[in-house]
């Protein structure tokens, strides 16, 4: 993006400005009354190291930039990881108001440090600093470091609040980004209606914080891409290190790593030299988390660990890994929440004691609805799994409605079974404790109600958006998830012969090449383009270009890629008994008949917990998959994520080898190739827990 220049290019030095009516924007700023700006004046930092480029000084001061904007550099969209200094800095002021700013490009591009009463509303606070996730188009694994502050300080974000209080983010957007807003060791604030949507680590982030209100926000894709899939600890809401007496409430958190993720300082923390036992610290205790949304969250909607006396109350967290991940938590208490379809299960506690699952609705739920257990290991005894009430519930469609093994004085009432096994369990036949006490010393209901009836009226949540909805529709770009708001459709493309398109308007004229076809989907919205089918045995990369035009012609969107038209052919075997080293076992399961032969476009996916095709096994399963690609004369490199064994022949050389069983890991082989047709032999296998299968190659 160019930009034109129109404010002086001053040498950074403090610059008081007194007027009241009007000011005009230079490096180096120093605000002290209230000011006004208009929405020409533009600010662009030349060259140099890392400053302050605007600052605020004083009390009582309104400050309304008009929509002018602030740039730390002229190209906001690259290099973001070099992105430094602080764009807006107010620091130790009292009753501030900052409004319709636009600052961007820098490691903090709103900073409010030793301040009471500050607002920041209706600005704009995009693309500050950012670590990517991936580059010349392979994915990077760097994870979020959700319990050290001090990390947090290299990460930026687009609005800093620390050791403040009673400040407000009202209206704000933040996308582009690592994290969009953080508060640090501050009380009091309330960020509230604001867009931190598309960002690469966390949408709002809390450390050492209490007593703040985080409501009615978009924290919608806010995502981070790994060799093993998506998640990298990144989450739509965090909060750690001591988080006590919050209200988060009624904010949209889909498609996040987790929707939502509490923790404390320490993990498991140190071995306590006196008990020889693990001992946590920093609890995030007494929040109030009520009325969201955590869904399509590839890892937890909702994950609270090492915690105490947290409330869950009607919250949404479905098609997800885990719906609610509450580990080593105490006096956890559950309440009406929407818990379906989520892959690994519904509710899972690790360790949790004093926990009242109560009148939540869990529906379709992999592998258990309520999973509850104890690992028995000495270190853990401070945290076992007892004094458990499973009250109200209406549990259907899941194989298994509890799991409850290691657990003690559980007691299960009233609970409404439907097409799932309740198990072999022996619950208590004590009578359920009443949680009414502990609850309302948590909730205050006055407030909770006073929040909700702060909800935007043109408030939505993305589950009742038309955009595309689903772990698919996260696609990696260089920071972030690619953000498809403003395009005629969003893209992506499951695998190398498959384009799909999501269409976000009506009436849309989609053109292509004579040699692709339209598939049918159930979808209205999703349009699926492939190759027409031909009769040769050898596939090919070709270039496409897809042209999506509005129904009027004002907009116009290109899609360019590639689609390669190879089919490989997939045998599909059970095996038990065998030893990964037992080389003449394996080869007499490739020659044996295989449960099922397929010709497929696509090879690899994700099959934790279900059977990768009918008429095969969830575990000890194995696949031999074969094609031939006509390839130009180049340097390439072979791309898998494996979970568990993989081999990869090319044209009979084999060129990765791993073997054995492990969690999904990234293998990157080079090899030279001539111009011509080349064969290619996967073979994987997978035994038991996750199962990812990812095969891919690039020309350099």
């Amino acid at each position: 993006m160019s930009v034109r220049i129109l404010a002086p290019m001053l040498a950074l030095a403090p610059i008081m400005a007194f007027a009241q009516d009007s000011a005009d924007l230079t490096p180096g700023l120093v605000i002290t009354k209230s000011a006004k700006f208009t929405r020409q004046e533009r600010l662009v930092l030349p060259p140099g190291p890392p400053s302050t480029c605007l600052t605020i000084k004083g009390d009582d001061i309104t400050v309304d930039f008009g929509g002018a904007y602030v740039r730390g550099d002229k190209d906001v969209f690259h290099n973001r990881e070099s992105f430094d200094g602080v764009g807006l800095l107010i620091d130790g002021c009292k009753n501030v108001v900052v409004k319709n700013a636009n600052i961007q490009g820098f490691r903090f591009n709103v900073k409010i440090v030793n301040s009471t009463n500050v607002t920041i509303q209706d600005s704009d606070v995009s693309f500050s600093r950012a670590i990517r996730m991936m580059q010349n188009g392979m994915i990077l694994d760097t994870f979020m470091n959700l319990r050290d502050s001090t990390a947090w300080r290299g990460y930026g974000a687009g609005i800093w609040v620390e050791n403040s209080s009673n400040c407000a983010l009202e209206k704000c957007t933040g996308t582009g980004s690592l994290i969009g807003a953080v508060l640090l060791n501050s009380s009091g604030c309330l960020v509230h209606n604001c867009d931190f949507s598309f960002n690469g680590g966390w949408g709002v982030a809390l450390s050492n914080s209490k007593e703040n209100v985080v409501a009615w926000n978009h924290l919608d894709f806010v995502n981070r891409s790994w060799s093993g899939g998506w998640g990298g600890d990144s989450a739509a809401l965090a909060m750690a290190d001591g988080c006590t007496h919050n209200y988060i409430v009624g904010n949209s958190m889909t498609h996040g790593g987790d929707g939502f993720f509490l923790s404390n300082r320490t993990d498991l923390g140190p071995i306590d030299p006196q008990t020889g036992c693990f001992n946590p610290q920093g609890s995030s205790d007494h929040n109030v988390i009520a009325y969201n949304d955590g869904s399509w969250s590839p890892n937890n909607a909702f994950e609270g660990t090492f915690s105490d006396s947290n409330v869950y109350y009607g919250n949404t967290a479905s098609n997800s890994g885990y719906g609610f991940w509450l580990g080593f938590s105490t006096r956890s208490l559950l309440i009406d929440n929407t818990i379906d379809d989520d892959a690994r299960g519904g509710i899972a506690i690790e360790q949790g004691k004093g926990t009242r699952i109560d009148g939540n609705h869990l529906e379709r739920d992999g592998v258990s609805a309520i999973h509850l257990w104890d690992t028995g290991q000495k270190e853990r005894k401070p945290f076992p799994s007892t004094n458990i009430d499973i009250l109200a519930n209406v549990i259907s469609d899941s194989p298994l409605a509890y799991d409850l093994a290691g657990s003690t004085d559980v007691a299960i009432k009233d609970n409404k079974l439907q097409r799932a096994d309740p198990g072999s369990f022996q619950s208590a036949s004590r009578a359920i404790t009443d949680p009414i006490g502990d609850f309302q010393q948590t909730l205050d209901w006055p407030k909770l109600q006073e929040i909700l009836t702060t909800k935007p009226q043109d408030f939505e949540m993305y589950s009742d958006q038309s955009g595309p909805k689903g772990v698919q529709w996260l696609q990696a770009s260089d920071y972030t998830p690619k953000d498809f708001r403003g395009d005629l459709a969003a893209e992506r493309q499951p695998n190398p012969g498959v384009i799909e398109l999501y269409l976000l308007q009506k009436g849309l004229k989609i053109s292509a090449p004579d040699w692709i076809s339209f598939e049918d989907t159930d979808d209205p919205y999703l349009t699926r383009i492939v190759a027409k089918p031909d009769d040769s045995d050898v596939g090919e990369e070709r270039p496409v270009e897809i042209t999506i035009v509005s129904k009027d012609g004002s907009q116009k969107q290109t899609v360019s890629t590639t689609l390669r038209t190879a089919m490989w052919t997939l045998k599909w075997f059970a095996w038990s008994g065998l030893r990964y080293d037992d080389s003449d076992g394996w080869s007499k399961l490739w020659d044996s008949t295989p449960l099922k032969t397929e010709r497929s476009s696509t090879i690899g996916g994700d099959w934790t917990g279900h059977p990768p095709v009918e008429g095969v096994p969830a575990e000890h399963f194995a696949l031999v998959a074969t094609t031939t690609m006509k390839l130009p004369q180049g340097h390439y490199v072979f791309h898998t994520v494996s979970d568990d064994g993989i081999r990869l022949f090319v044209d009979g050389k084999l060129l990765i080898q791993r073997w054995d069983h492990h969690g999904a890991t990234p293998d990157n082989v080079p090899i030279d190739l001539d111009t011509g047709a080349h064969t290619f032999r996967v073979e994987y296998c997978q035994e038991d827990g996750a199962a990812v299968l990812r095969v891919d190659w690039s020309r350099e």
